[in-house]
Protein backbone atom coordinates (compact mmCIF):
# COMPACT_ATOMS: atom_id res chain seq x y z
CA UNK A 1 0.00 0.00 0.00
CA UNK A 2 1.25 3.40 -0.92
CA UNK A 3 0.57 6.34 1.77
CA UNK A 4 -0.14 9.62 1.16
CA UNK A 5 3.39 11.12 2.71
CA UNK A 6 5.09 8.40 -0.18
CA UNK A 7 3.19 10.16 -3.14
CA UNK A 8 3.13 13.26 -1.73
CA UNK A 9 6.80 13.44 -2.44
CA UNK A 10 6.52 11.98 -5.61
CA UNK A 11 4.33 14.98 -6.41
CA UNK A 12 6.43 17.18 -4.68
CA UNK A 13 9.98 16.18 -6.59
CA UNK A 14 7.89 16.40 -9.89
CA UNK A 15 7.29 19.95 -9.02
CA UNK A 16 10.79 20.11 -8.50
CA UNK A 17 12.29 18.40 -11.10
CA UNK A 18 10.44 21.13 -13.88
CA UNK A 19 11.83 23.88 -12.30
CA UNK A 20 8.85 25.30 -10.39
CA UNK A 21 8.52 26.94 -6.27
CA UNK A 22 6.18 25.07 -3.99
CA UNK A 23 4.09 28.35 -4.71
CA UNK A 24 4.36 27.31 -8.52
CA UNK A 25 6.16 30.40 -9.77
CA UNK A 26 8.76 29.29 -12.15
CA UNK A 27 12.09 29.53 -11.50
CA UNK A 28 14.79 31.06 -13.81
CA UNK A 29 12.74 28.64 -16.57
CA UNK A 30 12.39 30.84 -19.88
CA UNK A 31 10.86 28.09 -21.91
CA UNK A 32 9.74 24.70 -21.85
CA UNK A 33 8.25 22.81 -25.14
CA UNK A 34 7.10 19.00 -23.51
CA UNK A 35 4.70 18.21 -26.54
CA UNK A 36 2.41 16.13 -24.98
CA UNK A 37 -0.77 16.14 -26.87
CA UNK A 38 1.10 16.96 -29.72
CA UNK A 39 1.23 20.85 -28.56
CA UNK A 40 3.58 23.05 -28.98
CA UNK A 41 2.72 25.70 -26.78
CA UNK A 42 5.39 26.96 -24.34
CA UNK A 43 4.34 25.71 -20.76
CA UNK A 44 6.11 28.14 -18.50
CA UNK A 45 4.99 31.27 -18.06
CA UNK A 46 6.11 33.30 -20.52
CA UNK A 47 4.29 31.49 -22.89
CA UNK A 48 6.72 31.62 -25.53
CA UNK A 49 4.88 29.40 -28.25
CA UNK A 50 6.85 27.81 -30.94
CA UNK A 51 5.09 28.63 -34.65
CA UNK A 52 6.10 26.14 -37.55
CA UNK A 53 8.29 26.03 -40.19
CA UNK A 54 9.07 24.56 -43.39
CA UNK A 55 6.93 21.40 -44.45
CA UNK A 56 5.19 19.07 -42.49
CA UNK A 57 6.45 15.62 -42.35
CA UNK A 58 4.06 12.80 -41.30
CA UNK A 59 3.26 11.89 -38.61
CA UNK A 60 4.73 14.90 -36.87
CA UNK A 61 3.04 13.52 -33.31
CA UNK A 62 4.90 10.54 -32.33
CA UNK A 63 6.06 9.04 -29.16
CA UNK A 64 8.20 10.15 -26.74
CA UNK A 65 11.00 9.15 -24.55
CA UNK A 66 8.74 7.49 -21.98
CA UNK A 67 7.24 5.18 -24.54
CA UNK A 68 3.78 7.51 -24.02
CA UNK A 69 1.94 8.12 -27.23
CA UNK A 70 1.94 11.87 -28.87
CA UNK A 71 4.31 13.27 -26.32
CA UNK A 72 6.94 14.21 -28.79
CA UNK A 73 7.59 15.86 -32.22
CA UNK A 74 8.94 14.25 -35.16
CA UNK A 75 11.28 16.02 -37.37
CA UNK A 76 11.87 14.96 -40.76
CA UNK A 77 15.60 16.44 -41.38
CA UNK A 78 15.06 18.34 -44.55
CA UNK A 79 13.04 21.55 -43.53
CA UNK A 80 10.84 21.39 -40.84
CA UNK A 81 11.37 23.16 -37.39
CA UNK A 82 9.92 25.23 -34.84
CA UNK A 83 10.72 28.70 -33.84
CA UNK A 84 9.54 30.85 -30.82
CA UNK A 85 11.12 35.06 -30.49
CA UNK A 86 11.36 36.90 -27.22
CA UNK A 87 13.89 39.24 -25.92
CA UNK A 88 13.73 36.62 -23.03
CA UNK A 89 16.41 34.26 -25.26
CA UNK A 90 18.80 36.64 -25.07
CA UNK A 91 20.86 34.26 -22.91
CA UNK A 92 24.39 35.39 -21.03
CA UNK A 93 23.94 32.58 -18.13
CA UNK A 94 21.67 29.38 -19.52
CA UNK A 95 20.79 25.67 -19.09
CA UNK A 96 20.03 24.09 -22.28
CA UNK A 97 18.19 20.01 -22.29
CA UNK A 98 16.02 18.10 -24.54
CA UNK A 99 15.51 14.42 -25.28
CA UNK A 100 16.58 13.49 -28.73
CA UNK A 101 16.29 10.62 -30.67
CA UNK A 102 17.73 10.40 -34.32
CA UNK A 103 16.75 8.63 -36.62
CA UNK A 104 20.27 9.64 -38.74
CA UNK A 105 23.02 12.42 -38.64
CA UNK A 106 23.84 15.08 -40.84
CA UNK A 107 26.17 13.63 -43.16
CA UNK A 108 26.60 16.69 -45.75
CA UNK A 109 29.41 19.57 -45.72
CA UNK A 110 29.97 20.40 -41.76
CA UNK A 111 27.55 17.18 -40.51
CA UNK A 112 25.94 20.00 -37.66
CA UNK A 113 22.94 18.26 -36.22
CA UNK A 114 21.10 20.82 -34.05
CA UNK A 115 18.36 20.10 -31.68
CA UNK A 116 17.96 23.84 -30.11
CA UNK A 117 19.66 26.63 -31.30
CA UNK A 118 20.04 30.93 -31.22
CA UNK A 119 19.36 32.20 -34.31
CA UNK A 120 22.83 34.14 -33.65
CA UNK A 121 25.50 33.91 -36.54
CA UNK A 122 28.34 31.59 -35.82
CA UNK A 123 30.70 34.17 -34.50
CA UNK A 124 28.49 36.69 -33.11
CA UNK A 125 27.98 37.58 -29.49
CA UNK A 126 23.97 35.63 -29.79
CA UNK A 127 24.22 32.30 -30.54
CA UNK A 128 23.77 29.31 -28.04
CA UNK A 129 23.04 25.60 -29.31
CA UNK A 130 22.94 22.34 -28.14
CA UNK A 131 24.55 20.50 -31.39
CA UNK A 132 26.47 16.91 -32.15
CA UNK A 133 28.73 17.00 -34.81
CA UNK A 134 32.00 15.36 -35.78
CA UNK A 135 33.82 18.22 -36.58
CA UNK A 136 36.37 17.28 -33.35
CA UNK A 137 37.17 14.05 -34.61
CA UNK A 138 38.99 15.62 -38.10
CA UNK A 139 38.78 19.73 -37.04
CA UNK A 140 37.26 20.18 -40.20
CA UNK A 141 34.02 20.58 -42.14
CA UNK A 142 34.97 17.61 -44.45
CA UNK A 143 32.46 15.16 -45.59
CA UNK A 144 31.90 12.75 -42.55
CA UNK A 145 32.00 9.38 -42.83
CA UNK A 146 29.56 6.73 -41.58
CA UNK A 147 32.17 6.51 -38.42
CA UNK A 148 32.62 9.61 -37.75
CA UNK A 149 28.52 9.63 -38.24
CA UNK A 150 28.65 8.25 -34.52
CA UNK A 151 28.05 11.95 -33.32
CA UNK A 152 30.12 13.53 -30.66
CA UNK A 153 27.89 15.49 -28.22
CA UNK A 154 29.25 19.19 -28.34
CA UNK A 155 27.61 22.58 -27.83
CA UNK A 156 28.89 25.25 -29.93
CA UNK A 157 29.39 29.02 -28.58
CA UNK A 158 30.14 30.75 -31.32
CA UNK A 159 31.81 33.92 -30.57
CA UNK A 160 35.51 34.28 -31.37
CA UNK A 161 37.10 32.20 -31.76
CA UNK A 162 35.05 30.93 -34.95
CA UNK A 163 32.89 28.14 -34.85
CA UNK A 164 34.76 26.20 -32.02
CA UNK A 165 32.85 23.39 -31.20
CA UNK A 166 33.46 21.34 -27.75
CA UNK A 167 33.90 17.29 -28.10
CA UNK A 168 33.05 15.41 -25.30
CA UNK A 169 34.46 12.23 -26.55
CA UNK A 170 31.51 9.99 -26.41
CA UNK A 171 29.60 9.13 -28.99
CA UNK A 172 26.06 9.04 -29.80
CA UNK A 173 23.73 6.17 -31.68
CA UNK A 174 20.82 6.33 -33.74
CA UNK A 175 17.35 4.79 -32.37
CA UNK A 176 18.00 5.59 -28.98
CA UNK A 177 16.65 8.06 -26.30
CA UNK A 178 19.15 10.57 -24.86
CA UNK A 179 19.08 13.57 -22.64
CA UNK A 180 21.56 15.91 -23.75
CA UNK A 181 22.34 18.88 -21.53
CA UNK A 182 24.57 22.22 -21.72
CA UNK A 183 25.24 24.68 -19.34
CA UNK A 184 27.28 28.23 -19.22
CA UNK A 185 27.73 30.30 -16.02
CA UNK A 186 29.53 33.08 -17.57
CA UNK A 187 32.57 31.01 -17.60
CA UNK A 188 32.88 27.37 -18.20
CA UNK A 189 30.66 25.58 -20.95
CA UNK A 190 29.55 21.69 -19.15
CA UNK A 191 27.61 19.29 -20.99
CA UNK A 192 25.63 16.58 -19.73
CA UNK A 193 24.43 13.01 -21.65
CA UNK A 194 21.61 11.64 -19.27
CA UNK A 195 22.47 14.10 -16.19
CA UNK A 196 26.11 12.73 -16.46
CA UNK A 197 28.46 15.48 -16.99
CA UNK A 198 30.81 14.37 -19.75
CA UNK A 199 33.28 17.62 -20.59
CA UNK A 200 34.15 21.08 -18.90
CA UNK A 201 34.91 23.98 -21.54
CA UNK A 202 36.49 27.45 -20.38
CA UNK A 203 35.07 30.15 -22.13
CA UNK A 204 37.92 32.71 -22.49
CA UNK A 205 35.76 35.60 -24.37
CA UNK A 206 33.61 38.29 -23.04
CA UNK A 207 30.50 37.55 -21.43
CA UNK A 208 28.09 38.63 -24.84
CA UNK A 209 25.95 41.51 -24.72
CA UNK A 210 23.44 40.49 -27.55
CA UNK A 211 24.26 44.17 -28.99
CA UNK A 212 24.02 42.10 -32.61
CA UNK A 213 20.63 40.37 -31.54
CA UNK A 214 18.57 41.70 -29.12
CA UNK A 215 15.77 39.74 -29.78
CA UNK A 216 16.68 36.15 -30.76
CA UNK A 217 14.51 33.18 -32.40
CA UNK A 218 15.00 30.41 -30.77
CA UNK A 219 14.98 27.43 -32.90
CA UNK A 220 13.85 23.76 -32.17
CA UNK A 221 14.74 20.85 -34.70
CA UNK A 222 17.09 23.19 -36.25
CA UNK A 223 20.05 26.48 -35.66
CA UNK A 224 20.98 28.85 -38.52
CA UNK A 225 24.44 29.76 -38.57
CA UNK A 226 24.64 31.00 -42.19
CA UNK A 227 23.84 27.35 -43.79
CA UNK A 228 20.37 25.47 -42.39
CA UNK A 229 20.54 22.17 -40.64
CA UNK A 230 17.51 19.94 -40.19
CA UNK A 231 17.34 17.59 -37.35
CA UNK A 232 16.16 13.92 -37.99
CA UNK A 233 14.67 12.25 -35.45
CA UNK A 234 12.65 12.44 -32.59
CA UNK A 235 12.45 15.33 -29.94
CA UNK A 236 11.09 15.14 -26.49
CA UNK A 237 11.27 17.77 -23.47
CA UNK A 238 12.63 20.66 -24.78
CA UNK A 239 13.84 23.20 -21.66
CA UNK A 240 15.32 26.34 -21.57
CA UNK A 241 16.67 28.75 -18.33
CA UNK A 242 18.34 31.88 -17.51
CA UNK A 243 20.67 30.09 -14.98
CA UNK A 244 22.68 27.39 -14.60
CA UNK A 245 20.68 24.18 -12.90
CA UNK A 246 22.32 22.49 -10.28
CA UNK A 247 23.32 18.29 -11.06
CA UNK A 248 20.82 17.18 -8.73
CA UNK A 249 17.94 18.26 -11.02
CA UNK A 250 19.20 17.75 -14.36
CA UNK A 251 20.04 14.35 -13.36
CA UNK A 252 16.67 14.37 -12.07
CA UNK A 253 15.37 15.96 -15.19
CA UNK A 254 16.51 13.62 -17.53
CA UNK A 255 15.52 10.11 -15.12
CA UNK A 256 11.68 11.52 -14.87
CA UNK A 257 11.22 12.50 -18.18
CA UNK A 258 12.33 8.81 -19.54
CA UNK A 259 11.41 6.60 -16.70
CA UNK A 260 8.03 8.91 -15.16
CA UNK A 261 7.18 7.68 -11.86
CA UNK A 262 3.81 8.22 -11.91
CA UNK A 263 3.45 6.29 -15.10
CA UNK A 264 0.56 3.95 -15.95
CA UNK A 265 1.68 0.22 -15.02
CA UNK A 266 1.39 -2.26 -18.11
CA UNK A 267 -0.29 -4.68 -18.21
CA UNK A 268 -2.47 -3.54 -14.73
CA UNK A 269 -5.80 -2.42 -15.69
CA UNK A 270 -6.53 -2.47 -11.91
CA UNK A 271 -3.93 -0.74 -9.27
CA UNK A 272 -5.57 -1.52 -6.07
CA UNK A 273 -9.30 -1.08 -7.07
CA UNK A 274 -8.83 1.61 -9.62
CA UNK A 275 -8.76 1.04 -13.37
CA UNK A 276 -7.72 3.30 -16.53
CA UNK A 277 -9.10 6.84 -16.88
CA UNK A 278 -10.53 6.78 -20.12
CA UNK A 279 -10.89 8.51 -22.60
CA UNK A 280 -7.35 9.49 -22.90
CA UNK A 281 -6.69 12.08 -24.41
CA UNK A 282 -9.53 13.59 -22.87
CA UNK A 283 -11.73 16.51 -23.91
CA UNK A 284 -14.40 17.19 -21.48
CA UNK A 285 -14.98 14.47 -18.82
CA UNK A 286 -12.71 11.66 -17.41
CA UNK A 287 -14.43 8.46 -16.22
CA UNK A 288 -12.45 6.08 -13.28
CA UNK A 289 -13.71 2.35 -13.59
CA UNK A 290 -13.20 1.22 -9.82
CA UNK A 291 -13.97 -2.16 -8.34
CA UNK A 292 -13.85 -3.71 -4.54
CA UNK A 293 -13.74 0.10 -3.07
CA UNK A 294 -16.81 1.04 -0.63
CA UNK A 295 -16.84 4.48 0.90
CA UNK A 296 -15.28 8.01 -0.11
CA UNK A 297 -13.20 8.74 -2.49
CA UNK A 298 -10.93 12.01 -3.56
CA UNK A 299 -10.81 13.08 -7.12
CA UNK A 300 -7.81 15.65 -8.18
CA UNK A 301 -6.12 16.55 -10.83
CA UNK A 302 -2.83 18.39 -10.36
CA UNK A 303 -1.32 20.40 -13.31
CA UNK A 304 2.80 19.75 -14.58
CA UNK A 305 4.05 22.14 -11.67
CA UNK A 306 2.41 20.42 -9.07
CA UNK A 307 -1.18 23.04 -8.84
CA UNK A 308 -4.41 21.37 -7.35
CA UNK A 309 -6.90 22.33 -10.62
CA UNK A 310 -9.22 20.36 -9.80
CA UNK A 311 -11.16 18.22 -7.10
CA UNK A 312 -14.06 16.23 -6.16
CA UNK A 313 -15.22 14.17 -3.48
CA UNK A 314 -18.12 11.40 -3.79
CA UNK A 315 -18.89 8.04 -2.47
CA UNK A 316 -18.84 4.41 -3.62
CA UNK A 317 -21.25 2.10 -2.42
CA UNK A 318 -21.50 -0.46 -5.21
CA UNK A 319 -18.30 -2.86 -5.48
CA UNK A 320 -17.93 -1.86 -9.42
CA UNK A 321 -18.31 1.70 -10.10
CA UNK A 322 -17.49 4.59 -12.52
CA UNK A 323 -16.58 7.72 -11.06
CA UNK A 324 -16.30 11.06 -13.41
CA UNK A 325 -14.45 14.38 -13.33
CA UNK A 326 -15.11 17.05 -15.84
CA UNK A 327 -12.30 18.32 -17.56
CA UNK A 328 -13.97 20.89 -19.51
CA UNK A 329 -11.91 24.12 -18.16
CA UNK A 330 -8.80 22.53 -18.38
CA UNK A 331 -6.13 23.74 -20.30
CA UNK A 332 -4.61 21.42 -23.18
CA UNK A 333 -1.86 19.71 -21.88
CA UNK A 334 -0.70 16.64 -19.73
CA UNK A 335 -2.40 16.45 -15.84
CA UNK A 336 -2.21 14.12 -12.80
CA UNK A 337 -4.85 11.81 -11.69
CA UNK A 338 -4.57 11.06 -7.97
CA UNK A 339 -7.70 8.98 -6.85
CA UNK A 340 -7.81 8.78 -2.88
CA UNK A 341 -9.21 6.40 -0.80
CA UNK A 342 -8.66 6.42 3.32
CA UNK A 343 -4.71 6.75 3.53
CA UNK A 344 -4.35 4.90 0.09
CA UNK A 345 -3.41 7.03 -3.39
CA UNK A 346 -3.13 5.91 -6.86
CA UNK A 347 -1.90 8.55 -9.08
CA UNK A 348 -1.86 8.58 -12.98
CA UNK A 349 -0.92 10.81 -16.07
CA UNK A 350 -3.80 11.80 -18.86
CA UNK A 351 -3.54 14.70 -21.55
CA UNK A 352 -6.27 17.22 -21.95
CA UNK A 353 -7.04 18.21 -25.87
Amino acid sequence: MTNINCTMNKLYALVLLMGFSVAGQAQNLVAHYNFDSCSVSDISSNALHLTAGGSSPSPVCTTGAAGLPNTARYFSGSNWYETARSTKLALNKWTLTAIVNFDTFNMTNCQVNYMVASDGAQGSDSHYALETNDNNTDESCGTATPVEGQQFFGMSRNAPPLFNSYPSGNYLNTGAWYCLTATFDGTNIRTYIDGNLIYIKAWSSPTPSYSSNPNPLLYVGTGFGGTQYYFDGRIDDVQVYDSVQSVTALTKACTDVKNPPLAIKPNAPFDRGVGTAYPNPVNDRLNIPVQNIIGQVTIAIFAPDGRLVERKEVSVSDKASQLQISTEKLSPGTYILSVSTGTDRISRRFSKL
